[in-house]
């Protein structure tokens, strides 16, 4: 494994046995290299980081172990290492790798470290396996600055996370197959991996960011679509690995009839949405209002209209009695 040399900055990708020097006997690395490493570089994350990849070599090719390493940044005019870049994941099947990075509080550097994580991307995105670079950033300006400056796009916000990507080629962004002989025409990209902490309505959720990354071959689609301030999302809820017919709702003696509900378990796991359009750019769509998870496959995109969309009703069954709760 080769070292990345710039002007200013040395970035050391480290072997297994330097793993583990770095996990347990610290000294050994520090005469390999002739640097010091700053004891506080090695917090309790990264503790189980090494302890993951160290395991994950034992499982893959010899030829993947480059993305299952710390890489030590150190300074060319000082001796000593100021900050670990990391690969979290092999290139999955469509390229994507997420990056992590951090640096000694005694030694922060905004510019080395942009420098540094724009390296290593840089020398990602030259791999055959790499397409697409993600970061996640929790309510920190300083990293999403670092982010910004290295070429990464936002693509989602929440009140405690944002996602990041940056591309080798956006129009190598391919559609997904989602079963029933559709295909996805494009990615939805939120800030929430988890159904914990999802908000349950679009509305609930209205301070989020989110984008739509449409299949580029769909653009012209989208002629005069920003004439609305509300569309229509059509989605896949893709994770659901068994419907349920009847649904009980918290404390619940006796549930309800699966399409009397909107929950995400369906016979036909369709999700649909209405968000705030916030822009669009390109084959770029930033909208707010997400209440879906990242990299939800998308189906359709409807302009709404309260011309054609708003009903009088009369009655809204069990809603009804569960009206204050759910505002």
């Amino acid at each position: 494994m080769n070292e990345i040399l710039t002007s200013n900055l040395r970035l050391i990708p480290l072997s297994k046995h330097q793993l583990f020097d770095l996990l347990f006997s610290i000294e050994n690395l520090e005469k390999v290299f002739s640097i010091s490493i700053p004891r506080s570089l090695i917090n309790e994350a990264v503790k189980r980081s090494i302890d993951f990849k160290l395991d994950q070599r034992k499982k893959t090719d010899r030829e993947d172990h480059i993305w299952l390493t710390y890489w030590l940044v150190q300074p060319l005019d000082e001796a000593i290492g100021i900050g670990l870049l990391e690969f979290k994941n092999i290139p999955n099947e469509m390229g994507r790798v997420e990056i992590g990075f951090g640096m000694d509080p005694s030694h922060e550097n905004p510019g080395l470290l942009r420098e540094a994580v724009d390296q290593l991307c840089g020398w990602a995105l030259e791999q055959p396996k790499c397409n697409l670079i993600s970061a996640t950033s929790v309510a920190d300006k300083n990293a999403e600055n670092v982010l910004e400056n290295s070429g990464f796009i936002k693509m989602a916000q929440s009140q405690t996370v944002s996602l990041w990507h940056r591309y080798k080629d956006s129009s190598l962004k391919l559609p997904q197959l989602v079963g029933q002989g559709f295909q996805s025409i494009g990615v939805i990209h939120t800030a929430f991996e988890s159904t914990i902490g999802t908000p349950k309505q679009p509305n609930t959720e209205d301070g989020s960011v989110s984008t739509i990354i449409l299949h580029p071959a769909l653009t012209p689609g989208l002629k005069d679509l920003d004439g609305f301030s509300h569309v229509v999302l059509l989605y896949v809820f893709d994770r659901i690995t068994q419907p349920q017919l009847l649904i009980k709702q918290n404390m619940e003696d006796e549930g309800h009839g699966v399409f009397a509900t909107r929950v995400p378990a369906r016979p036909n796991p369709i999700g649909l949405s209405v968000v705030r359009l916030l822009k669009i750019e390109g084959n770029q769509i930033t909208f707010s209002g997400a209440d879906m998870l990242n990299n939800t496959p998308l189906l359709d995109i409807k302009p709404y209209a309260p011309l054609f969309d708003p009903q009088a009703v009369e009655r809204i069954g069990w809603f009804e009695q569960r009206a204050d709760p759910l505002q």
